[in-house]
């Protein structure tokens, strides 16, 4: 047990309050973080993981938290996220903090007294532990790739060429990595169930429930919609189109964290409630519903863990690698964008994420190209199945 001396509080320039430690306290504190290399024996130990992706990133670790908690049952499991509302009631999370709590995070620290150990899920590492990396291509890659691919392929040096053909294939071997796989060996867990592990409140199901039920008595089955994700060119463009094709017999809900000016979602069979609902009511109403469809993957995944029915868009990402263990869950999205490069275009896939490929605050021309027809359909054949 060490004896640390406790923290001067003093108030700054800013008038904030901030801990001061002395120079060889503060060093010694720090020598008490260990690597977790995957050998160590977690039980009676604390262990921090940091992740402050998108909602979807938190949700995907849960699939790290339970082979972690599966793997050492008496492990105290501390986690700093953006999204800690997603972590609620889950009992592989001991502590629960969020990122924008800068006190709370030092109180954490603060409170180890003997080693503990750190994951930090926002480093990307080399050897196939990081999803955003093997399944996305650099920028500058990306950029360069289709300048040539704009080039007249004679003339094309050997090495341009042999770059077009590698990049071309390596974008297709990465899209086959499972992004809850990821997680999973960045944590050194292999636990025999992966899924996303999310845990509503009965409170929260029961205020869901109640808020359907008047629509399910006229005869309606509830889709609820997340039209926007967290960047605007994943958003797909034509769900308004799609509701106007689907059954008269659907009702369609929207949720969205807050309320977009400018926006119209009226209809006799629309009802948006942007704003009205927590990130953890939208995904009791989700839950509850009869499908759920999104732009990209949003909150889909508390219900396809539960084998609900869900549609879903994907403009720049292949839907494998994020619905692969949850067979409810369909992806949607164009295998050749037409008229972004001369013929043959995009033959290789999409090159993700390039300013070549969309306008800065516009959505990707594959979204664009995904037409509202192809959606609806699979919304009617997913809704109707019985499996």
């Amino acid at each position: 047990m060490s004896d640390f001396k406790k923290p001067e509080i003093i108030v700054n320039e800013l008038n904030q309050r901030v801990k001061v430690y002395e120079w060889e306290d503060y060093q010694r504190r720090l020598s008490l973080r260990k690597p977790f290399t995957g050998k160590e024996d977690l039980n009676e130990k604390n262990l921090i993981i940091k992740h402050t992706w998108g909602l979807g990133d938190v949700l995907y670790m849960t699939a790290a938290l339970r082979g972690l908690k599966l793997k050492f049952p008496k492990v105290k499991i501390s986690c700093i996220t953006g999204y800690p509302a997603m972590l609620e009631n889950n009992p592989d999370v001991d502590v629960n903090i969020n990122a924008a709590d800068a006190p709370s995070m030092a109180d954490l620290t603060d409170s180890m007294t003997n080693d503990w150990y750190w994951i930090d899920f926002d480093t990307p590492i080399k050897g196939g532990y990081d999803y955003k990396i093997h399944l996305r291509t650099k920028f500058a890659l990306n950029e360069f790739l289709v300048t040539l691919l704009r080039k007249n392929p004679d003339e094309l040096g050997g090495d341009e060429r042999a770059f077009v053909n590698q990049a071309s294939a390596s974008v297709i071997t990465r899209y086959k990595m499972v992004a809850l796989d990821m997680y999973c060996w960045h944590a050194h867990v292999n636990p025999e169930v992966k899924s996303v592990w999310y845990y509503p409140y009965e409170h929260e199901l029961i205020m869901a429930r109640r808020f359907l039920s008047p629509i399910r008595e006229k005869g309606y089955k509830v889709i609820t919609l997340m039209p926007h994700s967290s960047t605007l060119y994943k958003d797909y463009p034509h769900w308004k189109e799609v509701i106007k094709l689907c059954s008269a017999k659907y009702f369609w809900l929207i949720l969205d964290a807050f309320s977009r000016n400018g926006e119209d979602w009226s209809g006799t069979r629309v009802y948006n409630t942007s704003g009205a609902f927590s990130l953890r009511q939208s995904a009791a109403l989700i839950i509850e519903g009869d499908l759920n469809c999104s732009s990209d993957t949003g909150l889909l995944y508390p219900k396809a863990a539960r084998g609900g029915k869900c549609v879903v868009t994907y403009g720049p990402h292949e839907s494998e690698p994020f619905l692969h263990y949850f067979p409810t869950a369909h992806g949607l999205r164009v295998k050749h964008v037409t008229g972004l490069l001369a013929a043959p275009c995009c033959t290789s896939g999409c090159f993700i994420d390039t300013t070549s490929c969309h306008k800065e605050g516009y959505f990707a021309p594959c979204l664009d190209q995904l037409s509202p027809e192809v959606v609806a359909q699979k919304i009617t054949e997913v809704m109707e199945s019985n499996s």
